[in-house]
């Protein structure tokens, strides 16, 4: 099975970490896909989820004064606790007095809100007051990127490149960019130079799950299990990274750890369906069928109560063959 999703922790801003979502839906289509072989669709779906969970390395911290002015200073106070239209609103009126931080600023917040066409002008007006802005390439490249226009994200964190080569961020979200491109050899290229760069132990981690997905979607599964080993070591607690080595195990028809690590991530979510569909597949590959079809029970009640119905629905099919005689392990993917 190839890799289903990553996650990466979030990045400090200030003191308020930013909290990345990704909807419940596209992970599972991400996890139905895989597990029935329907490769391009499925790429196309972790393409969107490794984006989404990555955000945080994406997002460069708000630009400061010295000192920040109190209306940028109130601005930076509510984009902290999460009052993301009290920032705009702070932000917007510091125009006039500061452009440059305020626009900054502002686009990170529209970041933030998803608004990406808004964050790439706010990116593009700070950029023309200062075109060496770390910041503001950082974040114009996330904009960029969120709206489909990968050669101009590449363009902006190259640009970063050129004036800071040591800004690990830069060659990370390269990285993702070129995953989204489906290029992911050079995905991998760029994310060992984001860990050369990198000096803090919790990114690292981060990099290690994301290249390991890469290794993943290169069929290198000996070496994605090895960068998840690292960044579970690193990030003992990371269930995602526990998620992905089971289904690298899984690809690499190593069925036992798969289980324990699906079962480790069930331990801790409960409510996992994705976990609990794929450690059903495996058991029904290794014809344990009480087993199957308990898990695969668990994950159709859990897709169904979150309103994910088509997956429920293939969940309760893959039950129906396991009743019939007729039914092959091999078609149950």
């Amino acid at each position: 099975m190839l890799p289903l999703m990553l996650t990466i922790k979030q990045k400090v801003v200030g003191n308020q970490q930013l909290r990345p979502t990704v909807g419940p839906s596209q992970r599972r289509a991400a996890v139905l896909l895989l597990l029935y072989r329907k490769y391009q669709s499925a790429i196309k779906t972790i393409r969107a989820i490794v984006f989404i969970f990555a955000f945080w390395l994406c997002l460069c911290p708000l630009a400061q004064a010295s000192p920040l002015s109190s209306v940028l200073q109130t601005g930076a106070t509510a984009f902290a606790a999460g009052d993301y239209i009290h920032a705009i609103d702070q932000f917007t009126q510091a125009i006039d007095s500061e452009p440059e931080l305020a626009y900054s600023d502002r686009c990170l917040t529209y970041l933030k809100m998803e608004r990406f066409q808004a964050a790439l002008e706010d990116c593009t007006r700070a950029l023309s007051f200062n075109p060496n802005q770390v910041e503001a390439l950082l974040n114009i490249g996330l904009a960029y990127h969120s709206l489909g226009q990968y050669d101009s994200a590449i363009n902006s964190y190259q640009q970063l490149l050129q004036r800071d080569p040591d800004d690990y961020r830069a060659y990370y979200n390269l990285g993702l960019t070129q995953v989204a491109l489906g290029q992911y050899g050079q995905a991998v290229t760029h994310y060992t130079k984001a860990l050369e760069k990198s000096s803090e132990l919790k990114d690292q981690a981060s990099i290690h799950r994301d290249r390991g997905i890469s290794h993943m979607l290169l069929a290198n599964y000996t070496a994605a299990i090895t960068d998840l080993d690292t960044a579970i070591s690193q990030s003992p607690t990371d269930l995602w990274a526990y998620f992905n080595r089971g289904c690298a195990y899984h690809r690499s028809h190593n069925f036992l750890p798969a289980l324990q690590d699906f079962s480790r991530v069930i331990e801790q979510d409960q409510q996992n369906a994705q976990a609990y569909f794929n450690r059903g597949i495996i058991y029904a590959q290794m014809g344990n069928q009480e087993s199957a079809i308990f898990n695969l029970q668990q994950a159709a009640q859990h897709f169904q109560a979150s309103g994910t119905i088509a997956a429920a629905h293939r969940a309760w099919s893959l039950i129906e063959k396991i009743y019939r005689p007729s039914a092959s392990q091999s078609s149950l993917l």
